[in-house]
């Protein structure tokens, strides 16, 4: 290896610490020409950059749940302290909590008020048209 001109020898060095990241690099099978060698180092960067992809959109909808479900929390911190303030009897808080965890559990934090409030009219009459007709 010290014999081969200095890019070849710094190739070897990418393609050696990529094997090594991306596998056991146990040395059963690899590549022997430089042909060989490029291939397989745009084949395990390219499933790096797919690999990042995925993870990152795992990321993303984990925590645009979290994000929703925090905010239910934090609403419902908000109407526990409010009904406590007004001292609402026990059976309307019972009522004020399960429809907020009816809420929750239809429509998992998704306000469908605020959804049509910003259509077009003539999308919100359509939409009102369609659910008369059921």
């Amino acid at each position: 290896m010290i014999d081969q001109p200095a890019p070849v020898r710094y190739a070897t060095f990418i393609y050696w610490a990529l094997q090594v990241a991306s596998s056991g690099a146990y040395g059963d099978i690899s590549a022997i020409a430089p042909s060989e060698k490029v291939f397989e180092v745009l084949a395990l960067l390219l499933f790096r950059v797919y690999f990042a992809f995925v993870a990152a959109e795992a990321a993303n909808i984990v925590s645009a749940g979290y994000g929703a479900y925090a905010d239910n929390l934090e609403k419902k911190k908000v109407y526990e302290q409010w009904m406590r303030d007004m001292k609402l009897s026990k059976s309307i808080v019972q009522r004020v909590r399960k429809f907020n965890d009816y809420i929750w559990n239809e429509y998992h934090g998704l306000n469908t008020d605020e959804i049509l409030n910003e259509l077009p009219s003539t999308t919100k009459h359509d939409i009102h048209m369609f659910l008369l007709k059921e």
